[in-house]
This record gives C-alpha cells, sequence and structure tokens, in this order.
C-alpha cells in the first residue's frame, strides 16, 4: 500500500489517500466477485437507507474471497499497519461491498459514530472507467466541494475519523457504470 497525500483537515481530522491499497492476487479476486453483480442476483441486496438513495447495491455472499478480505483486513499485519497510519489501536468491525449503478447519489453527509476509521478501495473495472465517481469532500456542512478522489483500481481513502469529515458523491453515477467498492471500518481503542 502506498499513501499518496494526507489531508490535514481545520477540525484536526486526516484523510489519507491511498493507492495499491490491496496485495495484486486479493485485488483481483475481490474484483471477480464484482464482476459478476447484477441487478437480480441474490448475492446482492439494494440498500437504500441513512443519506443513500436508490441504486446502492451490498454484496450478501460469503466465499473464500471475503474470508482472504476479512483476514487481509484484521491480522496482525494488517492491524500493525492501521495502527501506524492512524497513530492508535484499532479493531476491525466489518466490511461491506458495494455496487453503485447508474443514477445512484448520495448527499454529503458524517458516517455513523460506532465506527471511526473507514477506508474505501475503489474496484474499478479498467475498461469502463470514469474518474469522477469518486467520493467528494467538501466543507464543513456545505455543498462547497473542496476535492474529488479519482476514482481508480485499487485506490481510494482512509479517514480516520470518518464522522467528523463531511463527504458525499459530487455526481450521480452515469448511464452504463456502476462504481464498486470495498468498504472497511474499524473502531479505535486504549490498549
Amino acid at each position: 500500500m502506498n499513501i499518496l497525500a494526507t489531508v490535514d483537515f481545520a477540525n484536526q481530522e486526516k484523510m489519507h489517500l491511498v493507492n495499491e491499497f490491496f496485495p495484486s492476487n486479493l485485488d483481483a479476486e475481490i474484483f471477480n466477485l464484482f464482476k459478476q453483480f447484477y441487478i437480480g442476483n441474490s448475492k446482492w441486496q439494494e440498500q437504500a437507507e441513512y443519506a443513500h438513495q436508490q441504486g446502492r447495491y451490498v454484496y450478501q455472499g460469503k466465499c473464500e474471497a471475503t474470508d482472504k478480505l476479512i483476514d487481509f483486513a484484521s491480522n496482525n499485519d494488517g492491524m500493525t499497519m492501521m495502527e501506524n497510519i492512524i497513530g492508535q489501536a484499532v479493531e476491525f468491525r466489518g466490511y461491506s461491498l458495494w455496487a453503485d449503478t447508474a443514477g445512484y447519489e448520495i448527499t454529503p453527509h458524517y458516517d455513523l459514530a460506532p465506527f471511526d476509521v473507514t477506508i474505501q478501495i475503489y474496484m474499478t473495472d479498467p475498461v469502463r472507467n470514469f474518474e469522477m465517481m469518486g467520493t467528494a469532500v467538501y466543507e464543513d456542512g456545505t455543498n462547497k466541494l473542496l476535492f474529488e478522489i479519482p476514482y481508480k483500481r485499487n485506490s481510494g481513502y482512509i479517514m480516520n475519523t470518518c464522522h467528523r469529515i463531511w463527504h458525499g458523491l459530487h455526481h450521480a453515477i452515469p448511464l452504463d457504470y456502476s462504481r464498486y467498492s470495498v468498504y472497511l471500518r474499524y473502531k479505535k481503542v486504549n490498549k
């Protein structure tokens, strides 16, 4: 994994922009799950809650690739990596695989407080890439865009306190495109 940049916010929070997050073999296995997505596949259920609009599907299955994902995110090496980046001990709290379909949008929001640290890694098909589908970060409580993270394969961000960074999706997903993401959740703990 490479940290490309770290954004320091006025409220003392940080966002780390990353690429090559997953090892290449895990990246390929996870992407294969997304290639199996289609509306109507019973392993992918639509989720329309919180600030989400219709068009987000969440993987409900379990397989070898998801077992490897959990191991990567929660094993000693993964936890040490997260602690070094965040500067504090964390516990792995789960993951989601998201497929956002044409027309999907999400208004600016803070994430929920049951977890602190979130990671969103994009799993785009390099043949069907549209960079303007990445997460947007806004001035706190407004729709004033600060920056947008490019939607590129095996890249994304780490938020050190997700319920204190105002973010969303600045553009609806275009017609004939889908946005695929791995979303990892952690809770800060005292050791």
